[in-house]
């Protein structure tokens, strides 16, 4: 199964005219979709995750105009080996469920306190899979963080404009934890040079 379910035709419409309106890639637009959808699905779960990182710089807080690949998790404590455990479970869950396929399997380990899984997906728009990036990193608890709306491209088209559509998109807006804009620009990668 794949994430766009029955909605194929829909989808690819939604998308085209998104990322026509918008400026952007029917790719990029694709993938800022799915990753909606899988956060979206994470945030249900009861695991302290953290989003961080540049995509959430973009898709919490609005402040920058790049996409970002991947999506940077973490914890807002240092999770326990059975929480690591879930995690990677729920995580490989989610993208299941999603029709997205891990192409490094043998390199994910629960125990490890940092893992990168790549995700590769049947994109409507390329004839050859794309890929998602989860990042999860466990080193240490990410502080301060808050509650706070992650959007989407898609999302924020049709709030905009006040479309509703015509499919369900229930990850449009999700309520998330998410680690705050003054700590993620402390991170070095992150400050003008």
């Amino acid at each position: 199964m794949n994430w766009y379910r029955e909605y194929q035709t829909e989808w690819k419409e939604i998308i085209e005219t998104v990322a026509r309106e918008l400026g952007r890639s029917e790719q990029m637009v694709e993938k800022d979709t799915i990753q909606s959808i899988f956060l979206f699905e994470l945030a249900k779960s009861e695991l302290p995750f953290v989003f961080k990182g540049g995509t959430s710089l973009s898709k919490a807080y609005n402040l920058i105009d790049r996409f970002s690949e991947d999506i940077d998790l973490s914890m807002n404590r240092r999770p326990t080996q059975s929480e690591r455990v879930k995690s990677k479970e729920l995580i490989s869950e989610i993208a299941e469920n999603l029709g997205l396929v891990l192409s490094n399997p043998e390199e994910i380990k629960s125990r490890y306190d940092y893992n990168k899984y790549v995700f590769k997906y049947d994109s409507l728009f390329s004839v050859i899979p794309l890929e998602i990036i989860i990042e999860t990193s466990y080193y240490q608890s990410v502080y301060p963080f808050d509650k706070h709306v992650v959007g989407s491209f898609v999302g924020r088209f049709c709030l905009d404009r006040n479309i509703i559509l015509p499919i369900p998109f229930e990850a449009a807006e999700v309520m998330m934890n998410v680690q705050s804009v003054e700590r993620t620009f402390v991170d070095p990668k992150y400050q003008k040079s």
